[in-house]
């Protein structure tokens, strides 16, 4: 879709050319510069802005400080999006942000797609946690908030789960490595075999921890 957007704009050499591809393809990721959430039509803007991947970093950048009614509209996008746009990408999106605000009530919505990926290829645990953390908007969203996820985390696991949810906690707890991490990790590890391994495989993120 951008690319005939930008299509529309004539390719001239000239400064008047230039301008007019700028304000096309970044005009809507600029309007919540301010505190204000704007109109419905900035809001959608600034959603179809985290949805795509070719200007999510340009919005991240343009929102600024975590503005109280700014974070209540993220808040209310990952309970219900708003219709025409890519529910995936915006969660991604959602998930950038509040990594970058540590929205620490936005946990819960965190933990539910932790294990949100960006690309679907190649098997991320494998790399890593560098490139964990960039594949796994969530995940590295709650690394960055840190020790306060730490319970939720926990109780999450024991409860219903899929695999990847749970694969997924047991990393996001070891790279957060808060009180209650070496104590869950050596619980876990008597658990299914996956999870079993994914538990003996993070544990050395605790560092020295492990052995005390």
């Amino acid at each position: 879709m951008l690319g005939k957007i930008k299509g529309l704009v004539p390719r001239t050499g000239s400064g008047l050319g230039r301008v007019l591809r700028l304000i096309v393809i970044f005009g809507p990721i600029l309007i919540f510069g301010e505190s204000k959430v704007g109109s419905e039509t900035d809001q959608l803007a600034l959603a179809r802005g985290l949805a795509n991947k070719n200007t999510r970093d340009a919005t991240l950048r343009s929102l600024g400080s975590p503005a109280i009614d700014r974070v209540a509209l993220l808040l209310k996008w990952a309970e219900a999006p708003p219709k025409g746009v890519d529910k995936k990408e915006l969660y991604v999106g959602l998930a950038e942000c509040f990594g970058r605000f540590r929205t620490v009530q936005a946990i819960p919505f965190l933990i539910d797609n932790i294990d949100l990926s960006s690309v679907d290829f190649g098997d991320t645990w494998m790399k890593t946690p560098e490139v964990v953390e960039e594949r796994m908007s969530a995940v590295r969203a709650l690394v960055i908030i840190g020790k306060p996820a730490e319970t939720q985390l926990i109780r999450a696991f024991w409860a219903p789960s899929t695999f990847a949810q749970r694969y997924a906690i047991l990393y996001t707890v070891a790279r957060i490595g808060g009180p209650g991490a070496k104590g869950f990790l050596f619980k876990a590890k008597n658990s299914a075999e996956i999870e079993r391994q994914g538990a003996i495989r993070w544990l050395p993120l605790l560092g020295p921890e492990i052995h005390k």
